[in-house]
């Protein structure tokens, strides 16, 4: 029986690719013994099956997996992303705007800010920076780059485009500003915000109020502290100081001495339910340790210990120091052990404290040891290691020993800072040693 020819319907509905060219040609009963070999003879091989999706619907399957999936999660390398990112502005139809946010909002997210900048000419060809979220995710990576002038060039896009910027957007120019030190221009910025009927948050106080306090404006800071529990009057627009404030403002007046000022707004924050945390705790221990107050530093390393709040190298540190400083070897020895115990492991901050503690305890020789057992353990030793040994020995005279730690140090690859020329020389000149301190700055 001769085999049927299949119909061109049959033939266009199998190249189309759906689900009724499967019955095309059904199983039929036959007296004809089958034989493989004979079947296959003469015929024509099959035609290769097309893909049942265009290339346009794969593409629209894999951006939408992309985006579900690997944006979700976070599991994506750059390249991935910016592979992704041309491949979106290739389909046809284009996405829609939100799946450029959803991209453009994770890189930033994930601290790609020089990768969602290098997009700004291809977001503009593709007509995409008429966004407003889109410009915005586009000002913050700037301002997280210190990128400043081209925030604030963003700003002015914003503002052509007939939107008005949000507290989201001054937010972000604060920082950016504050980043770079610019805190007349921040404190400016602050005020044309409120001028223009945009209410400061609790994020707006706190960046300009870290910004204050890391250029010493800590006043001013306070001033701005007061502001926000007062709200100038209008009962409406509290808005209570955080975590992020109180610590910034402590920060700085530890730093500056005012140890009564940031105790009392210690005393505040926790009267007003927040609680402190170890950026606080270590604020204060550091500054009472600075003043000497090593008592008061162990009351507040109890405290933290006691609200669950785990002590780190820096807390042990600001300790082991003022304990060094003062002579209390016997104390020392013991906070190093409890340091241990509680598994926070030295750090070099912390052999360099004690080796400056053994030389202004006159113990030079066993700080030269401990230097020595850190290099033999490969410890990585650092300019302050070797100054502070140098000056050890400056202070005692023994120009020699120093001179020699200084061509150890350069031995090991570790260049002589602008301290160590200064502490020699000085130790030179002490000595009455002109010509050998003139032979030192020739070198």
């Amino acid at each position: 029986m001769a085999s049927r020819t299949p119909s061109s319907s049959s033939s266009s509905s199998a190249a189309k690719g759906k689900l009724s060219s499967l019955f095309t040609h059904p199983l039929r009963n036959s007296s004809k013994k089958f034989n493989l070999s004979q079947d296959l003879a003469g015929r024509d091989p099959p035609p290769p099956r097309e893909s049942t999706l265009s290339a346009a619907t794969e593409d629209q399957a894999l951006h939408t997996l992309f985006l579900e999936k690997n944006c979700k999660s976070g599991d994506f390398t750059v390249d991935e992303a910016l592979r992704h990112f041309d491949r979106m502005i290739s389909i046809r139809p284009i996405p829609p705007t939100s799946s450029f946010r959803v991209l453009l909002g994770v890189l930033s997210k994930k601290k790609h800010y020089s990768a969602v900048i290098s997009l700004r000419r291809k977001l503009e060809v593709s007509g995409l920076l008429s966004d407003h979220f889109v410009l915005n995710i586009l000002l913050n990576c700037f301002c997280n780059e210190r990128r400043v002038k081209d925030a604030f060039a963003v700003l002015g896009a914003i503002f052509r485009r007939g939107c008005c910027p949000d507290i989201v957007t001054y937010n972000q120019l604060m920082k950016g500003l504050c980043l770079k030190h610019k805190i007349g221009e921040g404190v400016a910025l602050f005020k044309k915000m409120v001028r223009l009927g945009c209410r400061p948050d609790v994020v707006t106080y706190g960046t300009l109020i870290s910004g204050l306090c890391q250029t010493g404006n800590t006043s001013t800071a306070l001033k701005l502290h007061e502001e926000m529990l007062t709200s100038n009057g209008e009962p409406s627009a509290v808005c209570k100081p955080n975590i992020v404030c109180y610590g910034a403002i402590i920060d700085g007046l530890c730093k500056g001495g005012l140890l009564e000022e940031a105790s009392k707004l210690f005393m505040e924050m926790k009267d007003n339910g927040i609680s402190p945390n170890l950026v606080v705790y270590n604020s204060l221990i550091h500054g009472l340790c600075c003043m000497g107050q090593y008592e008061k530093a162990t009351v507040l390393l109890n405290e933290m210990v006691d609200q669950r709040i785990e002590p780190c190298i820096i807390t042990f540190n600001s300790l082991l120091n003022v304990l060094y400083k003062e002579g209390k070897f016997k104390e020392a020895e013991s906070m190093l052990k409890l340091m241990i115990a509680r598994g926070v492991g030295p750090s070099i901050f912390t052999y360099n404290t004690i080796m400056d503690g053994l030389c202004s305890a006159g113990k030079v020789d066993e700080a030269r040891e401990l230097l020595a057992h850190l290099m033999n353990k490969a410890v990585l030793v650092n300019e302050v290691s070797f100054n502070v040994l140098i000056n050890g020995y400056c202070n005692q005279g023994s120009m020699e020993e120093a001179m020699i730690v200084h061509k150890k140090m350069i031995n090991n690859g570790i260049k002589p800072t602008e301290v160590t020329f200064n502490t020699l020389m000085l130790g030179f000149f002490r000595k009455g040693r002109v010509v050998d301190a003139r032979e030192l700055l020739v070198k």
